[in-house]
């Protein structure tokens, strides 16, 4: 929902225009409502909070899905079957979170 919001307010509070260059034809233009200085600061404080959340969340998305094959792990040894835990952490996707949690790093 964070980024949601950052790029919702982030839309609304710009201005936009275009101009018609030789080579490509219309361009869209930004203008900055804020100083260079204090868009700077602005820019990277909201950056830093969109992807902080968005790391929050999905680490507790991780946590409870650990939480839960730990509790299906259990399950199967007390019926004597012969899963490993590792296996059911694979089976259970975290692999998948972490590919997504760096593409978001990277990205």
């Amino acid at each position: 929902m964070t980024p949601l919001a950052t790029n919702l307010y982030s839309a609304v509070m710009s201005k936009y225009g275009f101009v018609m260059e030789p080579l490509t034809g219309p361009t869209c233009l930004t203008e900055l409502q804020f100083s260079v200085r204090t868009y700077g600061i602005c820019t990277f404080r909201v950056m830093y909070i969109t992807r902080g959340s968005l790391i929050l969340a999905d680490a507790i998305v991780l946590v409870l899905t650990w939480i839960k094959t730990f509790g299906h792990w259990k399950s199967a040894r007390r019926l004597s079957m012969r899963v490993s835990l590792t296996m059911c952490l694979l089976r259970d996707e975290t692999m998948f979170f972490m590919r997504v949690r760096l593409i978001s790093l990277i990205g």
